[in-house]
This record gives C-alpha cells, sequence and structure tokens, in this order.
C-alpha cells in the first residue's frame, strides 16, 4: 500500500530521480527476493566490507532499502535494451509477442548479487546495491546484462568480490554459476563456463539465432 505503481509522487516528483527521497516501502525485506546462499545483508548499511578489500561507506542514496539478490535482464550484444527490462525500467514495457525467439529461449531475471566498488584496487566507496523496489540514479541496482563484456560471476568470487570487471553482471554465491528464470516460468541453472554467443542469445529477444548448451 506505500508504494507508488507509477513510481511518482505529486509532491515530491519522480521516486526513481528525486535526491535524498525516500521511495516508501522500499525498506522492507522481501523473502521471496532473496536467496538463502547469498550474504549481503538485508538493508543497504551505511558502510560494508567489499570481500577483498576493506569497510567502505555506502552510497547515500541507496543507505536503508532492502536488498535484492535478483534483477532483470537489461539485454544481451544485439542490441540496446533488448531484453526485458530498460534502463527506466517504470516507463518500459516489454510484451510476450516482442519476444520472437521463444518465451522458453529468453531469460526473464537471473542471479546478480554483487557490490561493485569505485576502484578495483582500493575503493572509497561501494556501488550499485542491488535494490528489489528501484534504483536511486543507477539502472545497474535492477538489472543485469547478458553480453560478453559481462560474463556470470563477473571474473570474481565471492571472496574476492572487488575486482569484479564491471557492475552489470549477473553473480551467484552458488560454484560455477547461477540460477535464472526464463519468460515461460521455468528455471534452470546456467554454468559460468557458457559460450559467449550463447549468453548473449539468452539475453536478446528476438535475434533468430539457435540456442546452444548452457
Amino acid at each position: 500500500d506505500q508504494i507508488n505503481p507509477n513510481g511518482r509522487d505529486a509532491a515530491i516528483g519522480d521516486y526513481f530521480r528525486a535526491t535524498g527521497t525516500f521511495m516508501p516501502g522500499g525498506e522492507t525485506p522481501v523473502k521471496t527476493f532473496r536467496c538463502p546462499s547469498s550474504q549481503l545483508p538485508k538493508v543497504v548499511p551505511p558502510e560494508w566490507r567489499i570481500p577483498g578489500a576493506g569497510v567502505v561507506p555506502s552510497p547515500g542514496l541507496m543507505i536503508g532499502y532492502a536488498v535484492n539478490d535478483y534483477k532483470g535482464n537489461g539485454g544481451g550484444c544485439h542490441a540496446e535494451d533488448d531484453g526485458v527490462i530498460g534502463k527506466r525500467a517504470e516507463i518500459t514495457w516489454v510484451r510476450f509477442a516482442t519476444i520472437t525467439d521463444g518465451l522458453s529461449n529468453m531469460a526473464l531475471l537471473g542471479e546478480s548479487s554483487y557490490i561493485t566498488g569505485n576502484n578495483t584496487t582500493a575503493p572509497t566507496v561501494s556501488e550499485d546495491w542491488p535494490i528489489w523496489i528501484g534504483a536511486p540514479n543507477t539502472d545497474e541496482s535492477i538489472r543485469y546484462e547478458g553480453r560478453t563484456g559481462a560474463p556470470i560471476n563477473c571474473q570474481c568470487t565471492i571472496t574476492t568480490m572487488v575486482v569484479a570487471i564491471n557492475d552489470d553482471c549477473a553473480f551467484s554465491w552458488h560454484p560455477s554459476g547461477g540460477q535464472f528464470a526464463f519468460c515461460d516460468g521455468s528455471v534452470k541453472f546456467v554454468s559460468q563456463n557458457v559460450s559467449g554467443k550463447t549468453w548473449c542469445d539468452l539475453h536478446s529477444k528476438n535475434d533468430g539465432n539457435p540456442i546452444g548448451e548452457y
């Protein structure tokens, strides 16, 4: 009841762009949105130790929001925003009819449960916390990308998270891959060793390519 489904409030403007304005309801942890294996905190703390680095402050706009271990598919390698969730999620609509590659061949959402820093050697702040209600001034809190430059687990581990190559990856606390829900409602484990081509094709709604092994 606290959440405005339009993402807006007449008194404060656009929640997703407002600075210093807390989105009502966003502090509530939702068990369904958490992976039992995840070691991320329930809500974004004022400061946190990025695995592989020291304790650093969290971005002020994200502190206090409930954490999510899953993000939407932002697209693959073939076209900008050819997944199911755009950079402005509240105004982006993808209908089943536009997923011409087939619902069973298209990722809907996946595990992306990691934190980046503003520097891979000596970060001074954490960035892009996964937040279920939305993302103040950053799309990486709500979507990952299925492209070759953003592989599963981001070329790091749960103990070396600080060296993640970017903030666009899928990432899980399971060994060797992650869990993904597809547009047909199925849930599948995808290996981190999946080929770059297949990884891209799984995240594009209309590339027309056959899907390889994963």
